[in-house]
């Protein structure tokens, strides 16, 4: 099921029985419109919308990974969730940035910036984290069931992290 959220960001249900597989997906999304962002050939509106989505994307991407995904996985590996979350806080900081600047060559520096540390971020978890999870016993069913409803319940309620709106 695709939800409209508005234009340019539509949300879908994650699998519950495969929640690391989802947040693949999200992140090869959020990769290509980096990728299309940072190319360039586009006309400012286009390419403000793509600014846009990629920020309310990794809004609402984080939220569901530290508030359901991290606490239920941190005791697979208590210090790599913690690196995971550092690095979403950093993440966060280069967004507020963002968010505040007229568009021109500083602000697009700065989404190289939140590219480059969004493609470290995708590395630490999908070569290090997931892995581990694969190879636990961890319920992994169970924890994408916690992470739809999560991110059902804030599409219901348009939690202000990923409301339309946002600056991009």
């Amino acid at each position: 099921m695709v939800i409209k959220l508005d234009e340019q960001i539509e949300a879908w249900e994650l699998p519950a029985d495969h929640p690391v597989d989802a947040l693949k997906e999200e992140h090869e999304l959020v990769q290509q419109l980096f990728d299309r962002y940072l190319e360039g050939g586009q006309d400012s509106k286009e390419r403000k919308d793509i600014g846009r989505e990629i920020l309310m994307r990794l809004d609402m991407h984080m939220a569901v990974e530290e508030g359901v995904f991290y606490p239920r996985v941190r005791e697979v590996d208590a210090p790599l969730v913690d690196q995971c979350d550092a690095e979403h806080q950093a993440a966060k900081e280069l967004m507020e940035q963002i968010r505040g600047m007229e568009d021109g060559d500083v602000k697009l520096r700065m989404f190289r910036q939140l590219a480059d540390a969004i493609e470290s971020h995708i590395n630490t978890e999908e070569k290090q984290l997931f892995t581990k999870l694969e190879n636990s016993d961890i319920d992994l069913a169970d924890i994408g069931a916690d992470m739809q409803a999560f991110e059902a319940s804030m599409i219901a309620t348009q939690t202000p992290a990923w409301q339309p709106g946002a600056r991009g």
